[in-house]
């Protein structure tokens, strides 16, 4: 282990709130919006309190900001809890305006120099913390870091061991902000999460969560803040340190009554035809966001096309209309992912779609 591992002055495990001059020492700020997920939500809190920063350093330098969405569980009680025995913990009660609003609020508390977010039903490594101080001194000139997620839960139960003294700068995978534009709208592994990014505050100055999006809200942050800062450095870490756990397959944000009505995929649409207004965009992220808008028009559709509001169906058509082959053989998506696109585009052209009742 480094000497530097961590800079600054320590930060107390209890007590009271943090003085100024404590901080001068939070070098990261995690974002966690709580709503009704009491019989989670200690397992993630435990999981961000027991960094072994704490064992290594005798110190914490970073804190965690918990916003609770109007919860009507035991949540806000298991929130207070936790900020009571620690003071590097900070707990907002709001009425209920969803995750985003939740998000917002907590941005505008953050004293870190980097930022992150973790989901209340999630879980991360107990090494997150040191492996990202070690990272950041490293290369503190680096806007984002992206680091590696396991899905639903970690093989045999227990996390990977870094050795924290051999990470290298060269076994970092350097990526653009257009190829991450791309990787996030094909959904690929690196996907358009919150939760496996460490953003540098300063490019998050002003960015903040659209609040008309009540679900699928943090695709479009992300791809709006590759938008806004076209020559970001970023960097892709070989380390798994989240554990993603989808608890309920039919849960929220897989209810296609709330994808499909305006609160849902209408406002999604708009915030992406939003980012085609920003100027001197690059072609190839202008190219793969009309795709996209138009490869989630033929899905929803598609999908659920009796369950959306009249507003968003004609929002669809109007899409499929603009740009069902204008950017379609340019996109750099897959041809298997081209092929269903066009198939349903023509199912959806004689009025055949999946139906919900």
């Amino acid at each position: 282990m480094t000497d530097n591992l961590y800079n600054g002055s320590r930060l107390t495990a209890h007590g009271s709130r943090l003085t100024a001059h404590e901080v001068d020492s939070v070098q990261f700020s995690i974002i966690v919006p709580v709503y009704n997920c009491e019989k989670y939500l200690n397992k993630c809190l435990d999981s961000l309190c027991n960094q072994d920063i704490y064992t290594l350093t005798n110190s914490r330098n970073y804190e965690i900001i918990i916003v609770d969405d109007g919860s009507t569980d035991k949540s806000p009680e298991i929130c207070d809890s936790y900020a009571e025995k620690f003071s590097f913990i900070h707990v907002t009660h709001t009425e209920n305006h969803g995750a985003s609003h939740a998000r917002n609020t907590a941005l505008k508390q953050c004293q870190g120099n980097y930022i992150m977010f973790c989901d209340s039903d999630d879980f991360v490594s107990p090494q997150l913390i040191s492996l990202m101080t070690r990272t950041v001194e490293l290369d503190n000139q680096a806007d984002m870091f992206i680091f590696k997620y396991f899905n639903n839960k970690l093989p045999a139960d227990k996390w990977p061991d870094y050795n924290i003294s051999d990470i290298k700068i060269s076994d970092w995978v350097n990526i653009t902000s257009d190829k991450l534009c791309f990787k996030v709208l094909n959904n690929d592994n690196i996907g358009g999460f919150l939760w496996n990014k460490v953003y540098k505050r300063e490019i998050l100055q002003g960015h903040y969560f659209d609040e008309n999006i009540r679900v699928l809200d943090d695709q479009p942050w992300v791809i709006e803040l590759l938008c806004i800062h076209k020559n970001m450095r970023i960097f892709c870490l070989n380390y798994y340190l989240y554990c993603y756990v989808r608890h309920n397959q039919f849960g929220q944000t897989r209810d296609p009554r709330m994808i499909y009505d305006k609160n849902g995929l209408s406002w999604f649409i708009i915030a992406l035809e939003k980012e085609l207004t920003i100027k001197n965009l690059p072609p190839l992220m202008h190219e793969q966001i009309e795709y996209a808008m138009y490869y989630w028009a033929t899905c929803n559709y598609y999908q659920a096309g009796n369950l959306m509001t009249d507003e968003t169906r004609e929002k669809v058509k109007f899409l499929l209309r603009k740009y069902a082959l204008k950017y379609y053989f340019k996109s750099g998506y897959s041809l298997w992912s081209k092929i269903k696109s066009f198939i349903r585009h023509i199912l959806i052209t004689f009025h055949i779609y999946k139906k919900y009742k």
